[in-house]
């Protein structure tokens, strides 16, 4: 079984994803989940605009161009996109989730749907949580500070996965 195949079954696509957006962004330097970037991927990315959201101020690795390439390999429900931590150039997976905390689930769920009718919104009602999902990374920070103004006391967070799963 290949690397490729391997990541695939255990990571559900986010290696797969993020070796293929790494390949295409950098050239031929190899990203690696949970290891800092290379020189050469930090120095590309590093005036890039970080986003911030809670507590994660990353960069997104994949250029525009490169992602309209990708598109043309990924399934539909490959959404994930490769980051790099703001602080310590460690590489991470974002999978374009958005976490809110402290609002009414119902208004959070009613506020998706205007301001973004292709996000999805899964509420966990025991976590007092809810999880906005988007097809694109760069939908993001956009949709999180129009929440922040029609949700004041509510807390958002940017979940990356920063190392591989491990399978049990």
């Amino acid at each position: 079984m290949s690397f490729a195949t391997a990541c695939l079954r255990f990571l559900s696509g986010a290696c797969l994803l993020a070796f293929s957006a790494g390949a295409l962004a950098t050239g031929d330097a190899p990203l690696t989940l949970g290891k800092p970037a290379p020189k050469a991927v930090v120095s590309q990315i590093e005036h890039t605009e970080p986003v911030s959201i809670g507590k994660n101020t990353i960069r997104p690795v994949t250029a525009p161009q490169d992602a309209r390439r990708l598109q043309s390999t990924l399934t539909p429900a490959s959404t994930s996109t490769q980051v790099v931590r703001a602080s310590d150039n460690l590489v991470g997976v974002s999978h374009h989730e958005l976490s809110v905390r402290g609002a009414d689930p119902g208004q959070i769920r009613s506020l998706v749907a205007s301001l973004l009718p292709t996000a999805t919104t899964e509420i966990f009602p025991d976590l007092g949580m809810a999880i906005i999902r988007t097809q694109r990374f760069s939908d993001l920070a956009p949709l999180a500070a129009q929440l922040k103004e029609n949700l004041p006391g509510a807390r958002f967070d940017l979940p990356i996965q920063w190392a591989p799963v491990k399978p049990r």
